[in-house]
């Protein structure tokens, strides 16, 4: 059995960056929200977002946002990114289909309780924006209908124990190329 010992990984074709983290930015989310969804739309989903200025154009920028909440339409919609406004990862949306990167996790029956059960999405991405300039990364929600979406908080946020809340949060790091 071989382990690895990281503290022993050593620099590729004496490049010193190459594969480093070289900075790490966080949004962490904790206000108890809602938002207004227009259906068929991707919409930015409120304090879902961090800004980056990557130290060279090679520079890879690894992705994690984790959403936790609530929305009483799960099962036609879903979650994506963008990059300075732009949609980042999803498939080609061939016809009217909508482009998703991922579904929010369903822990209920449809309506047998859409009202104090919360959800979480959780996007994992490798983008390469080519850029030394300011990025932005957001997490999108888009839904067939217009509704609401629910954000750290279940839809009836009663004040109880089965009435949970969360957290939401957005993660940056760039990798040296």
């Amino acid at each position: 059995m071989s382990l690895l010992k990281v503290n022993n990984i050593q620099n590729v074709s004496g490049q010193p960056n190459l594969g480093k983290i070289l900075q790490v930015v966080q949004t962490y989310y904790t206000t108890p929200t809602s938002q207004s969804i227009s259906g068929q739309n991707y919409n930015d989903i409120t304090g879902m977002s961090a800004t980056i200025t990557p130290s060279s154009t090679s520079s890879r920028i690894i992705i994690h946002a984790r959403w936790f909440g609530e929305n009483t339409d799960n099962w036609d919609g879903g979650f994506g990114l963008k990059r300075n406004g732009t949609i980042i990862g999803a498939p080609p949306s061939p016809g009217s289909r909508a482009a998703l990167m991922t579904q929010g996790s369903t822990s209920y029956g449809i309506a047998v309780d859409d009202n104090s059960t919360p959800e979480i999405a959780q996007l994992w991405y490798v983008d390469s924006p080519s850029s030394t300039s300011s990025t932005t990364y957001t997490m999108w929600y888009t839904n067939y209908n217009s509704m609401t979406l629910y954000i750290n908080r279940t839809v009836g946020d009663t004040n109880a124990f089965n009435f949970e809340r969360g957290t939401s949060v957005m993660i940056l790091m760039e990798v040296g190329q």
